[in-house]
Parts: structure tokens; C-alpha cells; sequence
């Protein structure tokens, strides 16, 4: 087999999937990005409810405890 031959068949698997966003790859990417928004969403919101109970933090991003514990308690999922 040459590198010629090898290089049609790269190809014509990657056609296969196809390059839209129904495509396999396309999909794993999206699920990628939703996962990672999500992690940040759950990161972000813990460390809210971390800096829940100190005024002067608060104060210093300009957030009311009252929005810091209901951002916090939302699920990750909500935006």
C-alpha cells in the first residue's frame, strides 16, 4: 500500500462522517462544550456560596447576600 493509497482512504472515511454539525465529531464537540460550561457553572456557583457569609467580599464584586445564595443554589444546568 503506498502513502497515496493510504491518504484516499483517510479521506474517504473522513467523509463518512462528514463535516456538518450532525456529524459524529460535531456532536462530540457540542457535548464537550455543554460539559465544560457546566463544570464551570458548578465551580463558579460553589465558590459564591463560599463568600456567601462575608460581607466585605461581597461588597467588593457588588453582590447582595440575598443574589449570592440564589445564584448559588441554582443547579448547574440553569443558566
Amino acid at each position: 500500500m503506498s502513502i497515496l493509497t493510504l491518504r484516499r482512504s483517510l479521506g474517504a472515511a473522513a467523509g463518512v462522517l462528514g463535516t456538518g454539525e450532525k456529524s459524529t465529531v460535531g456532536w462530540i464537540s457540542r457535548c464537550r462544550r455543554i460539559i465544560a460550561r457546566w463544570l464551570a457553572r458548578r465551580r463558579t456557583r460553589m465558590a459564591l456560596c463560599d463568600i456567601a457569609h462575608d460581607d466585605h467580599l461581597l461588597k467588593d464584586i457588588g453582590v447582595s447576600r440575598g443574589d449570592a445564595l440564589r445564584e448559588g443554589d441554582k443547579p448547574f444546568w440553569r443558566p
